[in-house]
């Protein structure tokens, strides 16, 4: 089945949400979230960390750096917290 063997090509996203607190998620090509932090975190490294414990592997990964409250906002809202 396609969704399966695309399954494993997966993003790790690193972001600050409304509180500037970090949260990670892992999302697959289709957009559908695999797994994702269940925490918030003061720190980039503490979230980073709890994300190794889920399978995240230090490799040349995309950031998501949203510069506005607004945008941190609509990116939570839309793209990650509608997908829980």
């Amino acid at each position: 089945m396609v969704r399966d063997s695309a399954a494993a090509i997966e993003r790790w996203f690193f972001y600050q949400d409304v509180a500037d607190l970090w949260k990670w998620a892992r999302i697959d090509v289709f957009g559908t979230v695999l797994s994702h932090s269940g925490a918030s975190f003061s720190t980039r490294d503490a979230c980073v960390e709890d994300a190794r414990r889920s399978g995240y592997r230090e490799e040349p990964v995309r950031t998501a750096t949203l510069t506005t409250r607004v945008e941190r906002r609509a990116f939570s809202r839309t793209a990650l917290s509608s997908r829980f």
